[in-house]
């Protein structure tokens, strides 16, 4: 899983350069990494990635956006 949560950091860090760091195809990324990392119980980044993810979300997409509602039942759930 180790192999998996490098690959997904090297996606995101490539995305961020590609789009900007406030791109929804960023807080994809950035909602894939925590379920990725509650897998495999290290939770640790997993709800600042939520809450990044939800922020971008929010400003690129509106607070109505499905893609908010999903990642907010997610951030709930892990917390």
């Amino acid at each position: 899983m180790e192999e998996a949560e490098r690959a997904a950091r090297r996606v995101l860090a490539i995305d961020e350069r590609a789009y900007g760091t406030d791109h929804h195809e960023v807080a994809l990324d950035l909602f894939n990494l925590p379920l990725l990392l509650r897998a495999t119980n290290r939770l640790t980044g997993a709800e600042a990635a939520f809450e990044r993810a939800l922020a971008i979300q929010e400003r690129s997409l509106g607070p109505e956006n499905q893609l908010v509602g999903r990642t907010l039942s997610a951030l709930a759930l892990l917390l």
